[in-house]
């Protein structure tokens, strides 16, 4: 069947596919991921739900389990809705803020430093909230796109994590530079290109290649790397390059 022609405004050459559906990337759990202090980052375009509940862009769960130590959320309605969150076991603690959608491309962020949850668009703080709970340590995995079996659609770029909140100044560097993130405390870093896909274990589950140094590679299900249109005044649909063997 022929792709319907799109107008998308590049920014970026490729970026990871989710179709809202059952695609998601999940990754394994590493001592290194139970975060007390952090930052939390994704580089996104055109998010949508399947269902009317909330989609991860990062949180670190069982997937079927509600509450999860941290977290970094999206809804849509009629409008983005963001939160950052944290959960001890008994208490949870979450800001958000809300924007207006649209077919560009962003850049949302959340930091926790044990004081204040903090949440960031496109490089500027929307709101805070002071906080003094530790994250609840766990073994579970880390997912992108999906959150208590609520599955999103859309378009990643960039992930990102931290073991430390980054300061405002490098939250707006990181949003002038998006491929020159700060070294200092990161943990996790997920960039769409075709270069950092591969099937590691020869299993035929294709793994999004983490560039932290960490190896907190994500084991991508469904998920598809996509080619983008940079021009910002061309008409094309995105081209899938790359799929996933379930």
């Amino acid at each position: 069947m022929p792709l319907t022609p799109k107008r998308v405004l590049g920014t970026f050459r490729y970026a990871m596919y989710f179709d809202g559906i059952d695609d998601y990337v999940m990754i394994p759990h590493a001592d290194c991921l139970n975060l007390t202090n952090f930052t939390l980052v994704a580089w996104f375009r055109e998010l949508y739900q399947s269902k009317m509940g909330w989609s991860s862009l990062l949180c670190k769960n069982s997937a079927t389990m509600y509450y999860n130590p941290y977290r970094l959320m999206f809804k849509h309605t009629d409008i983005y809705i963001f939160e950052v969150a944290v959960w001890d076991g008994t208490t949870t603690n979450s800001i958000s803020t809300t924007t207006t959608k649209d077919q560009l491309w962003h850049m949302v962020a959340g930091t926790y430093d044990l004081s204040y949850l903090r949440i960031y668009y496109d490089g500027t703080l929307r709101n805070s909230l002071s906080s003094n709970i530790i994250p609840q340590q766990n073994t579970y995995p880390l997912y992108t796109m999906v959150w208590y079996v609520e599955y999103g659609r859309g378009y990643i770029y960039q992930i990102l994590a931290y073991s430390r909140a980054l300061s405002a100044t490098e939250i707006s560097q990181l949003y002038s530079k998006p491929d020159i993130p700060p070294a200092n405390g990161l943990i996790l870093w997920l960039k769409a290109d075709p270069s950092n896909i591969e099937d590691i274990n020869n299993d035929g589950i294709l793994e999004w290649i983490d560039l932290s140094g960490n190896n907190n590679h994500g084991r991508i299900y469904g998920a598809t790397l996509t080619k983008i249109v940079k021009d910002p005044i061309s008409v094309s649909q995105p081209r899938r390059i790359l799929s996933v063997v379930r």
